[in-house]
């Protein structure tokens, strides 16, 4: 005797089955017809606008302080320390030039602050500068 498997059980009106849950979803997360895009289609110009840069607004203030101030050398110690002569001014970490502070010394850079505000000095490429090249 072979059974037979019982009918599934018919949902009344006011129940809703599963499929028709997801059609639903599925129909309100579907773009419309005006909204699809030809996946064949030529790609969409990309903007010719360049992006707008945010403006610092101590740009000219920095420029300003570089071109007044030329780092002319740096000193590195041993023990930490260091000097750095900017014009004709030598300065250790913690002296103040204009109303900057020395904060910290590379091989070939400076960097004063005045609050949030840093400002790096570098030295120029050997060869550029007035004085022309070192001789022995």
């Amino acid at each position: 005797a072979i059974e037979q498997a019982a009918p599934a059980p018919q949902l009344a009106s006011a129940e809703v089955s599963p499929a028709s849950v997801l059609a639903r979803k599925l129909r309100e997360h579907t773009p419309t017809a005006s909204a699809k895009r030809d996946p064949f289609s030529k790609p969409r110009a990309a903007s010719t606008e360049a992006p707008k840069a945010e403006v610092d607004p101590n740009a000219e203030f920095i420029t300003a302080f570089k071109k007044d101030h030329t780092l002319r050398s740096v000193m590195l110690l041993s023990d930490g320390s260091g000097l750095a002569v900017v014009g004709e001014k030598r300065l250790r970490i913690g002296d103040t030039l204009g109303d900057f502070i020395l904060v910290s010394l590379t091989t070939r850079s400076a960097v004063f602050s005045r609050g949030e505000l840093r400002i790096e000095l570098t030295l120029e490429s050997l060869g550029t500068g007035t004085d022309g090249p070192l001789e022995k």
